[in-house]
């Protein structure tokens, strides 16, 4: 895969900034968003590590991530990759600093920009605006026990929703709004806090997040996402209903990457 960038992507890894980044790309305006949904097993590993910087692919990560550190790292230089296009700073000189709740901001931003990544097996999903947003991205997983989950992490609400449905459609289900309740929370930047996933009701189809506590509770809409097939998506955005811009390049021409 690659994405489409209007400039070189080799001269992204090192270059100054005015001279790789002349021709960067339009930023999104108010209520845009823009999105990429990347195929990582068709990513080459190789060419991204130019994006990345010596901490993000050294030892300590590697046994961090182990067997999940490749998708990881391609996940990594792509943001990066992504950020650079839109900042004019060189992918591996962008420094990304732990914000409100360890959510990841940009140290540098003089453009206002809000960026949030999810990452689960072959798919992460980039999310870049001009307010607080953020993303999930979650593998339909059966057999998975989510039923304690629920019990534990879900509204009242969204508790008696699944318990309503039909047993072949519950896990699809809490896939669902789990993604909803994810995003909402990394947007926030609370992390995956239970009280306030507890506290707020998203629902599988919820285009407001309703019950949740605090002043910008009712501020934020959520939307589900087109995801591929066992797969469940979801995006949460302050302020206003997001216009969402679908960014997504058909990552073929990875050969792009390598100059």
């Amino acid at each position: 895969m690659t994405i489409v960038l209007p400039h070189s992507i080799a001269r992204a890894a090192g270059a100054a900034p005015a001279e790789a980044f002349a021709d960067c790309p339009t930023l999104p305006r108010n209520g845009e968003i823009f999105l990429w949904l990347l195929d990582l097993p068709s990513l080459p590993l190789t060419p991204m590590l130019q994006f990345v910087t010596d901490a993000e692919r050294g030892a300590d990560e590697r046994r961090l991530y182990r067997s999940d550190f490749e998708p990881w790292l391609k996940s990594r230089a792509a943001l990066r990759c992504i950020l650079s296009a839109f900042t004019g700073q060189a992918a591996r000189r962008i420094a990304i600093a732990a914000g409100e709740g360890g959510k990841p901001e940009l140290a540098d931003n003089p453009d206002g920009l809000h960026f949030n990544a999810s990452r689960s097996k072959d798919f992460a999903l980039i999310a870049l605006g001009r307010a607080p947003l953020g993303v999930d991205i979650e593998a339909v997983r059966p057999e998975f026990s989510w039923r304690t989950i629920a019990m534990h992490w879900f509204h009242p609400r969204e508790q008696a929703l699944l318990a309503s449905a039909p047993e072949a459609r519950r896990s699809e289900i809490f896939f669902q709004i789990w993604t909803h309740k994810e995003a909402y929370c990394k947007g926030v930047g609370t992390g995956l806090d239970r009280e306030a996933m507890i506290g707020s009701f998203t629902g599988p189809e919820s285009r407001s997040v309703r019950g949740a506590k605090g002043s910008q509770a009712t501020q934020w809409r959520l939307k589900a996402l087109a995801a591929p097939r066992g797969y469940k998506a979801s995006l949460a955005s302050a302020n206003v209903p997001p216009i969402v811009v679908d960014r997504t390049a058909s990552f073929a021409e990875a050969s792009r990457l390598q100059s």
